[in-house]
């Protein structure tokens, strides 16, 4: 019998995108469930660098707080 899970968003995905988007929306007070196929995380970066624009909506993430 398969586990029965309860949230408002599924993230098909535990990358850096899925990640931090479940992270934004958990500290929303969105009930969230990320799915991941892999094990371990990935050893070895996979960001070649870092722009202008990222950096940006790094630090508007960092800012941003639910009320």
């Amino acid at each position: 019998m398969a586990a029965e899970f309860d949230c408002d968003i599924l993230i098909i995905g535990g990358g850096p995108t899925g990640v931090t988007l479940g992270l934004l929306l958990a500290r929303a007070g969105v009930s969230v469930i990320i799915a991941e196929k892999e094990a371990d995380i990935y050893p070895l970066p996979r960001a070649a660098h870092l722009d202008h624009e990222r950096s940006c909506a790094s630090s508007k993430k960092r800012a941003w707080r639910t009320r």
